[in-house]
């Protein structure tokens, strides 16, 4: 696990680097004179029109497209310029090396797919694909594998296996059955007998993990991809009615394509596809989608294997997902990819969608309407702004950092499945309509500046109508705790249980919680502070409990409520220290009862409990040692 984890470190830092050097200069890179080689740019530049193409969008301009680009090929690229007007087309156009698509602007120059029946309106070219046997481990941190092959420097390789990439996390069961360990690698140089890559490997590809005879994903794939494609400054459209197939613009086996200054509408599937490639810029980026009834529609979609992607400047309107990320047709696990800058409104779904079966990207600045879902290992997602959804962990993962997160009018914030090691900081989650709040399982995971509020409950002025504000749920807490939380620097407002501690080594300090606690017909231990036997050697400290919420009872709340009928554990060796309950002059606010520790929890360490106004307080537990405290010892 320790060089696992050094592996993801010590990649991260190199996307970081590439991503710096390459981005540095991306228009001295798409220059024709860089790019080509190019001395006389006349004889480099064709138009459209040359070639029989039809502006008005009367006649089919596929036939011009396919003699344009050959003709470019035959001089080793060059750029086919498209006019204003509008080129109807009824296939898919590939593109090959050294070919770029310019036209004169987003709805100037328009790509007309018409019902478009057919898959991509754009896409890189095919390419050859010759198929090896793997002998030897290829592990991660090596740059070197032992295969017989005839690859030649540049090419990719990826391997795939049937090991299941989500193994740490996934208790045993396939989260997608495609989410199997495999990569994309470039070859820096090979013998007939081995290849060394430009890159060490990031996952453990063993030859014990390899399929059966057979199966496909058993196959090493080597292959020479399309390199230095552009597509810029042009329209590309559907006038779909049917539930069809395809993107706007697919790049798939590629190296070193750009792609910006593109508005598609009514695709399916995805305004820009990136598959199996590398080392590509995607930027300012118009996705318009269709209905639901027509199909999927993502904007853009990082998926099989892609490395080292850069996808800046992103607007969907009316898409499934803005942005979505995932292992595609579990070819190969995407990673060290980055998106920078997001906008997206009427999501038909989650706004930023990462799988489970994604490693390392980065997801940062994003304004969106319907939140975010981030599975898989070691991403960095900072930024996000949202103006309702969710935020879900839906497929859980590893090694995660979120930071700089804000959803309004959210419905939840849920963890479907286990996620261990990920750090949370500055979360600010808004309730309304609340749907639930989902902990399931989890460990070691830390959240720091984590802010929730039940929005609805501001309006509540009767028991009934707190009530509801929340989901018919016996357990509706603003936090759970699973194993080795670490809780800090938090607010939680409008729960009637406000913090259920319910796992051992979790540790709790400076928490403010408004409102938390009432008299509730829909949830069972309505509490501000619960705590279950599970609870083994928790430290809580710097409590501060407020409710002036006038005329909400809360005739059977404790403050802090210990029970022994919850969890399986000892609820040994807790320490409670500083936890502060203090009421205005108002009697409607005051907790009747403090604190009530039960019997069979043992070895407390009480000190600085100071609950102002409450007329009951219990401390049952045996091994107690009480110090300082406005709490009557029983």
């Amino acid at each position: 696990m320790q060089r696992k984890l050094l592996m993801l470190g010590l990649a991260l830092l190199f996307m970081l680097v590439n991503e710096a050097s390459y981005l540095a200069q991306p228009s001295l890179a798409w220059s024709p004179e860089n790019l080509f080689g190019f001395k006389n740019k006349s004889k480099q530049m064709v138009s459209l029109l040359s070639y029989g193409a039809d502006p008005k969008g009367e006649k089919d301009s596929t036939a011009a497209f396919t003699k344009a680009i050959k003709e470019l090929t035959s001089r080793e690229g060059g750029i086919l310029f498209l006019p204003p007007g509008r080129y109807l087309v009824s296939k898919t156009i590939a593109i090959p090396s050294r070919i770029w698509l310019k036209g004169a602007g987003r709805d100037l120059s328009i790509i007309d797919a018409g019902e478009g029946s057919f898959g991509p309106v754009l896409k890189t070219a095919p390419v050859i694909i010759t198929k090896l046997k793997q002998t030897k481990d290829l592990r991660a941190g090596e740059n070197r594998n032992e295969i017989n092959n005839n690859a030649l420097s540049g090419d990719f390789i990826v391997y795939r296996t049937k090991r299941r990439f989500t193994a740490e996390w996934d208790e045993g069961l396939p989260i997608r059955k495609y989410y199997l360990n495999g990569e994309l690698l470039k070859v820096a140089g090979a013998t007939p007998q081995a290849v060394d890559f430009t890159e060490r490997a990031t996952l453990d590809l063993l030859v014990k993990d390899l399929a059966e005879d057979g199966e496909e994903q058993a196959l090493v794939e080597v292959f020479s991809p399309v390199r230095n494609v552009g597509i810029s400054d042009l329209t590309i459209r559907r006038r779909r009615t049917t539930d069809v197939s395809g993107s706007g613009i697919w790049l798939d086996r590629c190296e070193g394509a750009v792609v910006r200054n593109i508005k598609t509408i009514n695709q399916n599937n995805s305004g820009v596809t990136i598959s199996l490639s590398r080392e590509a810029l995607v930027e300012n980026i118009t996705v318009i989608g269709g209905t639901n009834n027509l199909g999927l529609n993502y904007g853009i979609a990082v998926v099989n294997g892609s490395k080292y992607i850069n996808v800046r400047n992103i607007h969907a309107n009316g898409c499934r997902h803005a942005v979505t990320a995932g292992a595609g047709a579990g070819i190969a696990i995407p990673m060290w990819n980055s998106i920078n800058g997001i906008t997206a409104e009427n999501s038909q779904s989650i706004s930023i969608d990462a799988h489970g079966g994604t490693l390392g990207f980065i997801i940062t600045n994003g304004n969106v309407d319907y939140g975010l879902d981030i599975s898989g290992i070691g991403h960095t997602v900072s930024n996000i702004n949202s103006s309702g959804g969710a935020f879900y962990l839906g497929e859980g993962g590893t090694d995660n950092s979120f930071s700089n997160i804000v959803l309004r009018n959210a419905k939840r914030f849920t963890i479907n499945r286990v996620i261990k090691r990920c750090k949370f900081r500055n979360i600010s989650i808004g309730l309304r309509g609340w749907a639930d709040n989902v902990f399931f399982r989890g460990y070691q995971n830390e959240f720091d500046g984590l802010r929730i509020i039940n929005l609805d409950f501001r309006k509540a002025t009767t028991n009934k109508a707190a009530d509801q504000t929340i989901p018919n749920s016996r357990s509706a807490a603003g936090f759970r705790l699973q194993p080795g939380t670490v809780l800090k620097n938090s607010y939680f407002e409008g729960f009637p249980i406000g913090i259920y501690l319910d796992a051992p080594n979790c540790v709790v300090e400076n928490i403010f919680l408004k409102n938390c606690g009432w008299d509730s017909g829909r949830t069972y231990y309505e509490s501000v502070l619960l705590i279950s036997k599970n609870a083994d050697d928790a430290i809580v400290s710097n409590l501060s409990v407020l409710f002036d919420q006038e005329k909400i009872t809360k005739a059977e709340v404790y403050v802090v409520n210990a029970l022994n009928i919850l969890g399986e554990r000892k609820g040994a060796r807790v320490k409670l220290d500083k936890i502060s309950y203090h009421y205005t002059q108002k009697k409607d606010h005051v907790y009747d009862n403090g604190a009530r520790i039960q019997r069979e929890f043992n070895h407390w360490y009480i000190s600085n409990i100071f609950l102002e106004g409450t007329s009951r307080n219990e401390v049952l537990c045996s091994g107690k040692f009480i110090n300082n405290n406005i709490v009557k010892d029983n």
